[in-house]
């Protein structure tokens, strides 16, 4: 007969009251039976016995007998009682360790003169208990179809074990196109739309970060959904390890813009990068809330980009352009020759607003403003090489409203210089601008 944790083996000669702890059986953790045997035959019994015998594989830890004694004896744990007085009991106890997740079932047989009773208990054995949670973060919800677009995923474990073979599952829209995840060595199982990788394993109160980046190609609502889990995981805490996003697509405004080269190329020697000023202009509108600069078949770096589409490279302008209104772009080339190079051919849309924010992380201290001529302003912090670092600005000393410069600063060495000329880096000129104040944010990896 089958007798789950706590029950009795009732209406027997001998009656074996079983109970387990801890009430979650994992294989961190040990797994303790308390056992009760009674003697209900009427009479006395000699040579009485348990057998305890497990289907899978298990460790011993220990075994208690204060009424006789206790062995390993091949694949039976042997619980033997010299004497048991009619209505007496033997108090047993059996520690051991589960070697495997799965349904654990622990039979016993008790033995005694013309005796022999069964009875069982069965146990689920976790790999782990652990809180697994999810959580996604995308720079905009607003992109233009084909935009190039990174996500940040961070898996955490919340306890109270650590998890291992922690796998991610993400769900990319309809049409996007996978295009890389970071950090790379985490192994990619791309099937249609969905994207499945390892987070390996998460000790307690600890979590892994990915960066995934994909081409959006659909217009209209685009859902991003991501889960975390692991085989045989008893997570205590449901609903916080899958999440969901939506990415808000539109078709650019051709045909309304248009862009003028107004300087040739210019080398500057303080930042290495050839430098180009293009005026943005909206002859007769209508109105757009945005603009975009986009360079096809460019060979040369365009270093100040702020991002891709299709595959190639564009400006922003993250301000409106009414009617009438134009902008000029100091536009940034990495030309490791540092001479001209034919202008580029250029396509200008109109595209919605966008406001990049900061991310979450760190402020730098010790960061210098200075200005420079044309009313540009130098600023330079200590860094870390290799790191990236967001110029955050604000026309509030209060940062009730900061804005993400673009695009992020990537530390060439111990210190960083940034120089803000306005668009396309920031939505104006420093001098444009009421006032300005800066902050720099080491952002996390």
């Amino acid at each position: 007969m089958l007798c789950l944790a706590g029950a009795r083996l009732a209406a027997a000669s001998l009656e074996l009251g079983i109970q387990t702890t801890p009430a979650v059986v994992t294989l961190n953790r040990e797994l303790t039976y308390s056992l009760t045997l009674t003697n209900r035959s009427g009479g006395l019994l000699t040579n009485v016995v348990v057998n305890s015998t497990f289907n899978a594989a298990v460790e011993l830890v220990s075994t208690t007998n204060r009424a006789g004694t206790a062995a390993l004896e091949g694949s039976a744990i042997v619980f033997r009682i010299p004497q048991l007085p009619n209505t007496s009991n033997a108090v047993l106890g059996l520690v051991i360790q589960p070697l495997s997740a799965g349904s654990l079932t622990n039979t016993f047989e008790l033995l005694a003169l013309n005796i022999r009773e069964f009875t069982n208990t069965v146990n689920q054995v976790f790999a782990a208990d652990a809180n697994l949670g999810v959580s996604l973060v995308v720079d905009t919800n607003t992109l233009v179809t084909g935009d190039w677009t990174e996500y940040r995923l961070t898996v955490t474990n919340a306890g109270p074990e650590a998890a291992s073979q922690v796998v991610v599952t993400n769900l990319l829209p309809a049409g996007a196109a996978f295009l890389a995840l970071t950090p790379s060595n985490a192994p990619v199982i791309l099937t249609g739309t969905q994207l499945v990788f390892s987070a390996g394993t998460l000790a307690v109160n600890s979590n892994a970060v990915f960066r995934v980046r994909l081409e959006a190609n659909s217009a209209g609502t685009n859902v991003i959904s991501v889960s975390a889990s692991a085989a045989d995981l008893r997570d205590p805490v449901a609903g916080n390890d899958s999440v969901s996003r939506a990415l808000l697509l539109t078709n650019p405004q051709t045909g309304v813009l248009s862009a003028t080269f107004l300087s040739g190329q210019v080398f500057n020697p303080q930042t290495g990068l050839m430098e180009q000023r293009i005026r943005l202009s909206n002859p007769a509108g209508p109105a757009v809330a945005g603009g975009r600069i986009v360079f096809p078949g460019i060979t040369e770096q365009v270093f100040n980009a702020g991002g891709t589409n299709d595959g190639r490279r564009f400006v922003t302008l993250t301000r409106p352009l009414a009617a009438g209104e134009s902008a000029d772009l100091l536009v940034e080339y990495f030309v490791p020759t540092r001479t001209a190079f034919p202008n580029p051919t250029l396509l200008t849309w109109g595209v919605p607003a966008y406001v990049p924010r900061p991310s979450t992380g760190t402020n730098v201290t010790g960061l210098r403003v200075s200005r420079m001529d044309a009313g540009r302003l130098l600023l330079e912090f200590p860094a870390t090489p290799g790191r990236g670092y967001e110029v955050v600005y604000d026309d509030d000393v209060r940062f009730n409203e900061p804005v993400r410069a673009l695009p992020t600063v990537t530390a060439p060495a111990d210190r960083a210089q940034w120089i803000d000329a306005g668009p396309p880096k920031t939505s104006q000129r420093p001098g444009e601008a009421p006032q300005r104040f800066y902050r720099v944010i080491e952002v996390k990896p």
